[in-house]
């Protein structure tokens, strides 16, 4: 008799309990899985709005997003060019969206900020000449950058 209780009580502690613990994970994997499922079907459904609204909205040819990206840009520059201030350029100037055909003046325009306020924040004459002389450069490639009237 006390044999058949300790039987008993190994065969519930190791089979039973491990079992039980088997099936409980596996039940709240799946509540899981179906809460996944269910939140990414909202978003599916946010992303077909999205899209839909993306059609609605005319689209800007390569040509005319260039444009608007000069005329930003040189209305962003201008008070630069003018002497008045240097700061919040570059962060101006970071916010704008690049099309691919000025994405190497973009990149280089923002070092080149970048270098000249080091110069002012370190008072180091060397790196704002250093900036300034790639600014120019960057003006001669793109001469409509430093035409300043719109």
């Amino acid at each position: 008799m006390i044999e058949n209780k300790l039987f008993t009580k190994r065969f519930f502690i190791f089979l039973i309990l491990p079992l039980m613990a088997i099936f409980l994970a596996g039940c709240f994997n799946k509540s899981d899985q179906s809460s996944q499922i269910e939140k990414s079907g909202t978003e599916g459904k946010n992303n077909v709005q999205n899209i839909d609204e993306a059609k609605d909205k005319p689209s800007l040819s390569a040509e005319e997003l260039a444009e608007d990206y000069r005329t930003e840009l040189k209305n962003i520059l201008q008070p630069f060019f003018a002497g008045s201030t240097s700061e919040g350029i570059k962060d101006k100037v970071l916010n704008l969206k690049a099309p691919a055909k000025y994405i190497d003046l973009h990149f280089s325009l923002v070092v080149t900020l970048e270098l000249i306020e080091q110069g002012k924040a370190n008072a180091d004459q060397a790196k704002i000449e250093q900036g300034l002389e790639q600014l120019d450069v960057l003006k001669i490639e793109y001469s409509w950058l430093g035409n300043n009237q719109l």
